[in-house]
């Protein structure tokens, strides 16, 4: 590729690392802080972004494009703890030394975006990864095609099963379960907030997550409508719904009786990618013989889905004049060599055997688990792996997006997710993260706690 050639060059290449070093030298530097600029600076450049947007921010988070491992720099001049990552975005926490020299290489590319009408090889290096990642455990899945949401990676596979199994118009999903916020797709997340205004586009059954009455609700609504379902979508571990992660056996089940009425299985990894002790939450729960379909994203940096031959799509189904940023495909490309390395995924490896054990037993969930685990102001504690969620106080809305708006204050980005109970959600940068980060952030944490419920009983 072009960019190989010209820092073969000696100059170029010890400028690219010149830059990269100082660049380093300067992020390496920052320690967790408060905020320092002048509070009407700060308001003023929030104010901006309301009035362009329409509506305020979740967050006073302006990033300053700056910021090491777990930690963040704002514009307010505070650093810090990130634990949600962009919901998920940033795996490798920010300042990571690969992706940054990956965003130089692709700096020096033709194209700013790739799509249907521009491909670079670097998009076909990180379709070929996704493949032989996605097949690692036995699943038989023979195409990518990239894009640039997930929501739209989501779409993509829909459209897909629709054609394969037309006239097939209804579709099956979990209860609770989220798939993203487009017209079609906000049709199957099943969160009535997120529809409320939008014509009915999509016919959906849902099926009790976890419920050892799940098959039989399954095999309710394929009785009702026979051979009117063309596939079902599905999380196996719900992010949106409170990080539920999903019941082998039953999932196991649900998949046979898929099978045996040849309705699809579409599974949605958008969040859950490389966050589990394998790369897929499918292959950790051992369905790779029953995948149709799998939509990935978030982490990677570019989304895909990624099907078998059998549904491949009529030429012109699916089509995007964007399928990926080039800084974007040269990230992916970081991240899934990482992964094909074993390093996070082998249990015999030497550089990280720990995590392998990325599910229940995986050092962070542990160690946050109990960090928090006596705290009477916390419950429910779940998730797995990278994915990290609790209760605090009564678990209602209100009370738990107030509660993550003062751990932001305090130092700690976090986020919300579930509706009975709400939860505080973490998604840990796992690469990066250290024990003295954890105990930095449990502390935080704590000491939040405290200060909210004191603030509470003196309102009342």
């Amino acid at each position: 590729m072009w960019y190989n050639d010209f820092f073969t060059d000696k100059n170029a290449n010890d400028a690219k690392q010149k830059l990269i070093k100082e660049y380093l030298k300067s992020v390496k530097k920052l320690k967790p802080k408060p905020p320092s600029t002048p509070k009407e600076v700060t308001e003023d450049l929030l104010n901006r972004f309301k009035e362009v947007r329409g509506g305020g921010l979740v967050f006073p988070y302006v990033g300053t494009g700056k910021g090491y491992g777990a930690l963040v720099e704002l514009t307010d001049g505070s650093v810090k703890y990130d634990m949600i990552g962009g919901i998920g975005v940033n795996y490798f926490g920010h300042g990571n030394e690969k992706i940054v020299e990956a965003s130089l290489n692709s700096a020096i590319s033709d194209c700013v975006m790739q799509g249907n009408l521009q491909q670079n090889e670097e998009s076909l290096v990180v379709m070929e990864k996704f493949k032989q990642v996605a097949n690692l455990h036995g699943a038989k899945l023979d195409h990518v095609f990239l894009t640039t949401s997930g929501a739209m990676a989501v779409e993509n596979g829909i459209k897909m099963a629709f054609q394969k199994k037309f006239p097939a118009d209804r579709i099956l999903a979990f209860a609770n379960c989220f798939h993203g916020r487009t017209t079609g797709v906000s049709q199957i997340t099943d969160k009535p907030f997120y529809r409320e205004g939008i014509p009915d586009t999509l016919k959906v059954d849902y099926v009790p997550f976890n419920a050892e009455s799940a098959v039989k609700h399954l095999e309710k609504h394929i009785a009702r409508h026979p051979g009117k379902h063309s596939c079902m979508v599905a999380e196996l571990i719900q992010g949106e719904g409170g990080f539920n992660v999903g019941d082998k056996k039953i999932l196991q089940d649900i998949a046979r009786c898929l099978k045996k009425h040849d309705i699809l299985f579409f599974v949605d990894e958008v969040q859950s990618f490389a966050r589990t002790y394998k790369p897929f939450a499918f292959q950790m729960f051992e369905l790779d013989e029953y995948i149709d379909l799998v939509c990935v994203g978030k982490s990677t940096q570019v989304c895909a889905t990624i099907f078998k031959e059998d549904v491949k799509p009529r030429p012109g189904l699916v089509s995007q004049t964007f399928t990926g940023a080039t800084s974007s495909l040269f990230a992916a490309d970081v991240v899934l060599t990482e992964i094909l390395k074993g390093k996070f995924y082998d249990k015999k490896s030497k550089t990280g055997p720990e995590l392998y054990k990325i599910g229940k037993n995986h050092k962070y969930f542990n160690l946050f688990e109990s960090g928090l685990k006596n705290s009477e102001f916390v419950s429910n504690i779940g998730g797995i792996g990278a994915m990290f969620a609790f209760q605090v106080f009564d678990g209602s809305p209100d009370v738990t997006m107030k509660f993550v708006h003062e751990l932001f204050k305090n130092g700690v980005i976090s986020f919300i997710a579930g509706k009975n109970p709400t939860k505080v959600r973490f998604l840990f940068p796992t690469p990066v993260m250290s024990k003295k980060d954890i105990d930095a952030v449990v502390k935080i944490t704590l000491d939040t706690l405290i200060q909210f419920n004191h603030d509470r009983s003196a309102d009342k």
